[in-house]
């Protein structure tokens, strides 16, 4: 976190453009997990908090500011109270949909937001001549802002190909904002994951504002600018809560030199304590044993605890780990709540069953799409176009029930967003 000193120092320096960059909050993302569910809640009220009391002009969120598209009403209104503090502070919101709250049929709680001025969605285009050509928003500091929305699987790759490029010789301190990963800085660990060449983004902006990454990174691009990815600005899987530090930038653009500088603050709204044990050749009893002594000899107090267990168990079943009275005795100890992963544990009793490395949702939806296209007979479409369709038709049926919304109206809605997406 930023000391008050440095904070001091660095505003006496007179800068045109002050703003935020915030990358996927996923609010509601933790809903299924009642123990927390509240922390991508707080983190999006810690970074409010920071944002109006540095005084910035204004806000980026670059893409899936919720989890879902349609999200539960408590999310929406701990959502919406936020916005409207930035409203009232004179700090404007703007965002893209990303590709968890884009929706195909264009009905999403984003436009709700937009129609009641809390935010600018910056993804506006208009197709002229088989060429997609974007649109600026302009700030009130003169700030030009744009940007494109993030699809699931990278599907967003095809608007890119097309963009028109008259916008690169646009004038004036220019912000894009995108919700996709670039081939050249995908991290190593994310190697099987869908981007998007460098190449096919306009250049001459002077910020790119990414999303979609969980993973931090800033580069310096010789005909592009600044890009960076502040990642997600609280973790939204076991994985994330083990190598993701969360936080968000905010950016100085000081127009007498023509210079970026970003600054980080961390947001780590919680402790995270992890406990990696090895069950190669252990009973199942000698892995509970091991888990409580670690737990008892390290200080827990108001952490997440995060248990990754991994091996081949020499006797036993994971079920005969007694999880309940480990977490028991670590609650007992302070911990805030305790989360495990046990994907990679097998016993030999059942030796034949593969252990698979943790996969995402959206990777897993991926690979069942790949393995059963070539079923599906739609002639007037390409496998590109196939794949989207999919996608979408898949995003239509996960739409839950809006609270109060009786299950006829809920099956029209539904029978409506596919009628649309399938073009009927």
């Amino acid at each position: 976190m930023t000391t008050g000193l440095s904070w001091l120092c660095w505003q006496l320096v007179t800068f045109m453009v002050r703003f935020a960059h915030i990358g996927d909050p996923h609010l509601g993302s933790w809903n299924n997990h009642p123990d927390m569910r509240d922390y991508p809640l707080a983190a999006f009220r810690e970074a409010i908090d920071v944002c109006i009391n540095s005084g910035i002009d204004f806000i980026i969120i670059s893409g899936d500011l919720f989890d879902t598209s349609i999200p539960s009403i408590d999310v929406i209104r701990s959502c919406f109270f936020q916005l409207r503090r930035c409203k009232e502070n004179g700090m404007r919101v703007y965002a893209i949909p990303g590709s968890h709250d884009f929706s195909p049929t264009g009905k999403t709680i984003l436009s709700v937001a937009e129609d009641a001025g809390l935010i600018v969605n910056v993804a506006k285009t208009s197709e002229e001549k088989d060429k997609i050509k974007l649109k600026f928003t302009e700030d009130k500091t003169g700030a030009k802002i744009t940007g494109m929305i993030g699809r699931k699987s990278c599907l967003e790759k095809s608007s890119y190909e097309i963009l028109d490029r008259g916008i690169e010789n646009e004038r004036g301190f220019k912000i894009f904002v995108f919700h996709s990963a670039i081939e050249k800085y995908r991290p190593v660990h994310m190697k099987e994951m869908d981007a998007i060449p460098l190449e096919l983004f306009p250049k001459n902006f002077d910020y790119y504002a990414g999303g979609h990454v969980h993973h931090r990174f800033e580069q310096q691009e010789s005909g592009y600018g600044t890009i960076a990815f502040p990642g997600a600005l609280f973790p939204t899987s076991f994985d994330e809560l083990e190598k993701c530090a969360p936080g968000f930038y905010i950016v100085r653009y000081d127009e007498k030199e023509k210079k970026l500088d970003l600054q980080w603050f961390d947001l780590s709204v919680s402790g995270v304590k992890s406990f990696r044990i090895d069950a190669e050749k252990k009973t199942a009893k000698q892995v509970e044993k091991e888990i409580k002594e670690q737990i008892e000899k390290t200080n827990i107090k108001d952490n997440i605890i995060l248990l990754r267990v991994e091996g081949l168990l020499q006797s036993g079943l994971p079920s005969d780990i007694d999880f309940k009275a480990i977490i028991s005795k670590a609650m007992a100890r302070g911990a805030r709540t305790v989360k495990r992963s046990i994907s990679r544990l097998a016993t030999k009793e059942f030796e034949e069953v593969s252990i698979v490395p943790d996969i995402s949702i959206d990777e897993l939806e991926k690979k069942i799409i790949e393995e059963h296209l070539d079923k599906i007979k739609f002639s007037t479409l390409s496998k590109d176009q196939l794949s989207a369709m999919v996608f979408d038709m898949m995003n239509v049926f996960k739409e839950e029930k809006i609270e109060g919304e009786t299950n006829t109206v809920y099956d029209e809605r539904i029978k409506a967003n596919a009628k649309k997406v399938l073009g009927l």
